[in-house]
């Protein structure tokens, strides 16, 4: 209180509005940015692992269109049919799946997943040749198909399971990703739920402290001046007050001492030519 009472009334009240003020702008700070953060985390949700979800599935699904194509070209007899298949086959083979390749590859976010994507595309090229030539021997004579057949469940057959191991390995990083992201987003809305509550609770306090100590500040000194005004308009030039601070009701008590101390010099030189009066008009009698 002796601290505050040292300091001038406009300069206490700047104080303890810059201190709320202060603090209201490290919330508003924080909470921007944890904002921010929580929409990165969910911007990288949004653009790069279920993007990097969706290609896959894309991938696998038309890796199983091709291999689709290519075990119904054994099975057909009309050479209009097998020419069918194979230009859908061709079609998933030369362009859509190098397509989706290209679309992926932007999308990888870690060395794991760059690791596995290029295995899988590796693999994809050792299966393209087999499946091309399963096709050129589906369209031979029967010895051709007997082999193509054997080809079908044999070579091409695990080259496409390590294939969509590859792809479900990639699938289950980026699930796994996706799942950080999600995780890591709830952990800063929770932070910034849990340090906002504080701040604010913090903030209440400390205003609610300032203000009871200034207006405390504010106010005792006033009471002891109002009491010392009412004290000499009564008549009673003995009131002793103890004046602590340079602050404005410190100057008032300060001023109001003076004015004790004028009045009963005053009252004493009243007094004493009242005195001087009395004597002397004794000796005239």
């Amino acid at each position: 209180m002796n601290t505050l009472r040292q300091v001038k009334i406009g300069a206490r009240l700047g104080l303890a509005f810059a201190t709320v003020l202060l603090l209201l702008t490290l919330l508003g700070g924080f909470g921007m940015y944890q904002t921010s953060q929580a929409n990165f985390y969910a911007k990288d949700l949004g653009t790069n692992w279920l993007p990097s979800i969706k290609v896959i599935g894309d991938i696998r699904a038309s890796l199983n269109r091709a291999r689709r194509a290519g075990l119904s070209h054994l099975l057909e007899s009309s050479p209009e049919a097998k020419l069918a298949l194979q230009k859908r086959s061709e079609e998933e083979l030369g362009q859509k799946l190098p397509k989706l390749f290209a679309q992926y590859e932007p999308l990888i976010a870690s060395a794991e997943e760059k690791q596995s994507f290029e295995k899988m595309r590796s693999n994809f090229q050792a299966w393209l040749a087999l499946e091309n030539k399963l096709l050129q021997l589906s369209s031979g004579n029967a010895s051709d198909q007997e082999a193509a057949r054997q080809m079908a469940v044999g070579d091409s057959a695990r080259a496409f399971s390590v294939i969509t191991a590859e792809a479900e390995k990639l699938v289950m990083i980026n699930v796994d990703g996706a799942d950080k992201s999600t995780a890591a987003a709830t952990v800063s809305y929770q932070q910034a739920l849990l340090v906002s509550i504080g701040m604010i609770a913090l903030a209440v306090l400390m205003g609610a402290v300032l203000a009871m100590l200034v207006t405390r500040s504010i106010t005792q000194p006033l009471v002891t001046g109002v009491a010392v005004a009412e004290a000499v308009a009564e008549g009673d030039l003995t009131t002793q007050f103890d004046i602590q601070g340079r602050d404005e009701p410190a100057d008032l008590l300060r001023a109001l001492q003076y004015m004790n101390e004028r009045l009963v010099d005053i009252v004493g030189q009243v007094r004493l030519s009242s005195d001087s009066i009395a004597t002397g008009s004794a000796e005239i009698a």
